[in-house]
């Protein structure tokens, strides 16, 4: 088995792989595939590592560009994400030895920690490799009383904003929302919604709606940006009207399980943690953050799958 960065050739291979494994359209996944590798913001910084046995590409594993800051300190992090096996070749742990692959992108010296939320399927794996996992994100849900969902006019749903415009708090180890970044997430993910509360001016909240068994809607907060003490009261006008909006009856957001302050925020707002969590794991290159900083901010929204 060799291991080689990616190269077109082996381009068909690897998007047959995930047409295969997930039913896509070939198109479709091709179109995403350049999308998300060769944006201008990611086309120099991705490290795209493959498994091939002669011309037969057993696997493909990538670890992307994924700007971190703490109190406006920028951390050059890389995610790992899109990794795939060939099913010829399951079974002899090809995923850790692509893993083990990450030195051969040119960016790997200058890289200061790697991050990731697996499945778990994967999670063992990222384990023998030495990855660690500090905590999980966890998941906070609100069942909306159809009573108090009075339309406020003091309030809007936004268009998809200018995110530099929101001055974030520097406590917190997070995800650097610069311009740049934003342009190329918003090339391949999903449109989402924003809300912007009068009586809150300093902060945004992101979210998404979904339907679950037919009947009802959730919204998902994503993330949010901005002043982390105005959160109570923005999730307060958010819920309060999500029902009359969007017909909405669960409201749910994850958060990273270290982050007290806002758990708390969510708890004295009215969500309840439940049996569900995220999986997030972290390896030191260049520095530990867990022991630097310690304080994380990581939501729904930091994976690069929203």
């Amino acid at each position: 088995m060799n291991y080689s960065l990616y190269k077109p050739w082996m381009h068909d291979q690897i998007i047959n792989l995930f047409v295969a494994q997930y039913n896509v359209g070939f198109d479709e996944f091709a179109t995403k595939f350049k999308e998300f590798y060769f944006h201008p913001y990611q086309q120099n910084k991705a490290i795209m590592l493959v498994a091939l046995e002669g011309e037969t590409v057993a696997g493909f594993q990538s670890f992307f560009h994924w700007p971190m800051e703490f109190e406006k300190k920028r951390l050059n992090v890389y995610q790992s994400g899109n990794s795939i096996i060939n099913p010829d070749f399951r079974g002899q742990r090809l995923f850790n030895k692509l893993l083990q692959q990450i030195h051969l992108g040119e960016q790997y010296d200058s890289i200061d920690f790697l991050m990731g939320f697996p499945v778990v399927a994967s999670y063992k794996s990222f384990i023998r490799d030495e990855w660690l996992n500090p905590f999980d994100l966890e998941w906070y849900v609100k069942i909306i009383n159809p009573v108090a969902g009075v339309f406020s006019a003091n309030s809007d749903f936004a268009d998809p904003p200018e995110l530099t415009n929101y001055v974030q708090n520097g406590k917190f180890l997070k995800t650097n929302y610069n311009s740049e970044f934003n342009a190329w997430r918003a090339n391949f993910s999903d449109p989402k919604h924003y809300f912007r509360p009068k009586q809150f001016e300093n902060i945004l909240l992101e979210f998404k709606v979904t339907k679950r068994k037919r009947f009802i809607n959730e919204l998902t907060i994503g993330n949010f940006y901005g002043d982390p003490m105005q959160l109570k009261g923005a999730l307060n006008e958010l819920t309060g009207y999500a029902f009359r909006k969007f017909n909405v009856t669960i409201v749910s957001m994850a958060i990273s399980a270290n982050n007290y302050e806002i758990i708390e925020c969510l708890k004295s707002s009215g969500f309840k943690k439940i049996n569900k969590a995220i999986h997030f794991i972290y390896k030191p290159m260049k520095i530990n953050p867990q022991e630097q900083y310690g304080n994380w901010m990581l939501t729904r929204g930091d994976i690069d799958t929203w």
